[in-house]
């Protein structure tokens, strides 16, 4: 992709899921080819910038090499698949989403009658929990509730996040997940529109029975919207003897000196990692006398795992210089706003120009025609 400040290498990351290998290899193709800046994305992944157009061919190589991307790169497009980052390692989750995310990203990487599928078609899966993805915006939202008979079912959302279903939400069974992404997909490519444009032009209801033919709809009362905190600092883990630990880099940026020392960590504790919604990441099942260690050498190089600082609110599109179309320089002003008195009252993302590129926050402000921002109060 073309970016003012040269290319963009976008690494797509199902469920926000990495090895400390992969993350590696991020760093090793910024340095080597990247203008050394490395983005965390409202869609749980990885992108380079600044690459030189001659290089793209041989970056894109090294990363399909080691696994991190397709070889044919309109496969690759499709595997935009978001799930929250704590599956299987949340105590409080109805469901652990995290084997499902992975395939249906495969299942869309391979499956035929998708080449006209919109580049930003996207898919949520989420299991509940403190790192809920329903607000997060998609094409199809899939999220497992509970019926009035205590039931797991998943409520199924078209063209909207799944926060935005209200009273009582259509849901299917479990085992028909991939069934309805493939059919919302293939509609979405023969028409060449996104899922919400389609909702619009068809309506919802119809839309819906027309993707869910044979398939057995049961209603589930709607789960109460709440803003989703992103998981910072110290956050309970499924095993007693284990932690999760969030943790982010101001505005989502950070460097491939930064990602090597994020890999050590991860592989010295015998954790995981995933990348979130939230421009951050989570380190999964550090044992509880690591977690201090661990804390402080995120802080060394860059990455708050405090949940209180309030870079956590703020957000931006890249802005200028990075991106042609935006009026401000977003990092700037978002830098001014957290240097200004006052407390900051919920998230906040500044976009550039109307296309409000990796707005996932209550308040999105975008930039005036001289650049500024008119922030007010919430």
């Amino acid at each position: 992709m073309d970016a003012a400040d040269g290319m963009l290498m976008r690494v797509r990351l199902p469920g926000g899921a990495i090895t400390p290998a992969g993350i590696q290899t991020v760093a090793d193709v910024a340095e080597r080819f990247g203008s050394g800046t490395v983005e965390f994305t409202s869609r749980a992944n990885l992108q380079i910038r600044g690459l030189a157009q001659a290089a793209v061919p041989t970056a894109a190589a090294h990363l399909v090499r080691h696994g991190l991307a397709d070889a044919d790169p309109a496969r690759d497009a499709r595997r935009d698949v978001v799930g929250p980052p704590l599956a299987g390692h949340d105590p409080t989750e109805l469901a652990d989403v995290g084997a499902a995310v992975a395939d249906v990203a495969r299942l869309l990487a391979a499956a035929p009658g998708l080449d006209g599928l919109p580049p930003k078609f996207c898919v949520v899966l989420d299991g509940g929990g403190v790192a809920s993805v329903r607000g997060v915006p998609a094409d199809v939202a899939l999220g497992a509730v509970r019926t009035v008979e205590g039931d797991i079912v998943v409520q199924l959302e078209l063209g909207r996040p799944l926060d935005e279903g209200d009273g009582s939400v259509a849901c299917i069974p479990v085992g028909d997940i991939k069934l309805v992404v493939v059919a919302a997909a293939r509609r979405c490519a023969q028409e060449g529109e996104r899922m919400a444009t389609l909702a619009t032009q068809v309506g919802r209801a119809d839309l819906l029975g027309s993707l869910t033919t044979g398939i057995e709809i049961r209603r589930a009362p709607a789960p109460r919207p709440r803003v989703t905190d992103a998981p910072m600092g110290v956050v309970a883990h499924a095993r007693a003897d284990q932690v999760n630990l969030g943790a982010a880099p101001l505005l989502g940026r950070t460097s491939p000196a930064a990602l090597r020392s994020v890999a050590a960590l991860v592989e010295d504790t015998n954790a995981r990692v995933r990348c979130t919604p939230w421009r951050g990441i989570v380190v999964l099942g550090i044992a509880g006398t690591d977690q201090a260690t661990a804390i402080a050498a995120l802080a060394r190089v860059g990455f708050s795992s405090d949940p209180t600082d309030p870079a956590h609110l703020v957000s931006a599109c890249v802005g200028l210089p990075g991106c042609a179309s935006s009026r401000a320089d977003t990092g700037r002003a978002a830098r001014a706003l957290l240097d200004a008195p006052g407390p900051l009252n919920g998230r906040i993302h500044l976009s550039g120009c109307e296309k409000r590129c990796g707005a996932n926050a209550e308040r999105v402000v975008v930039a005036a025609d001289d650049g500024t921002f008119e922030i007010g109060a919430p």
